[in-house]
């Protein structure tokens, strides 16, 4: 079965990122002692501070927060949403408008799944235009999944699968990244 290019937890809102101090991240957020080591992460395409720990990099901005798993791993998914749910808690007047839970693959263009065969099949042209992004959505029982299909110049096609939760979630059940990853999986293969 196909894994996951990368995972992350995004939380948009109107955060302050000055609480994001490094001391305030290591012992509220990584619950550290003092001498206990973590990294500071710059993302230089964008400008933006952030900390990693324990293979996870977390990312305040202004509009939003975002936590990126490094690895995805078991140990990661569960800490993950512990540092979502930390965060909400910790910071419960921050007015926010939804979280996401986003899983995105990586696929040879001419891969063997299903799902690309379908999508190969869309024609849709506009002079001078080349189609970039086709985008999918449906209700799922607890979410709104958004499945984003792009091609790039590699011959290669990303799949976002982008799971968006209503406005007043202020944390997510421990095992919900497993469960976005094997739902992903059973769409890519349409089980």
């Amino acid at each position: 079965m196909i894994q996951p290019k990368s995972v992350n937890i995004i939380c948009l809102g109107s955060w302050n990122k000055r609480i994001f101090t490094p001391n305030w991240v290591a012992s509220e957020l990584f619950n550290l002692d003092p001498d206990e080591p973590y990294n500071g992460t710059i993302n230089p395409n964008e400008l933006e501070f952030g900390f990693s720990y324990r293979d996870i990099t977390l990312f305040p901005k202004d509009n939003l927060i975002e936590i990126r798993l490094d690895k995805i791993t078991d140990e990661t998914k569960l800490f993950s949403v512990e540092l979502f749910t930390r965060i909400m808690k910790l910071l419960p007047h921050t007015p926010t408008k939804g979280v996401g839970v986003n899983v995105r693959y990586e696929i040879e263009e001419n891969a063997n799944y299903p799902i690309l065969k379908d999508i190969k099949k869309i024609n849709c042209s506009i002079p001078s235009f080349d189609p970039l992004q086709v985008k999918f959505g449906r209700q799922e029982e607890d979410c709104f999944l958004n499945l984003v299909v792009e091609k790039t110049d590699k011959e290669k096609i990303f799949l976002s699968f982008n799971y968006h939760y209503p406005t007043e979630t202020d944390s997510l059940y421990k095992d919900v990244i497993n469960k976005k990853i094997s739902a992903s999986q059973k769409v890519l293969s349409y089980e």
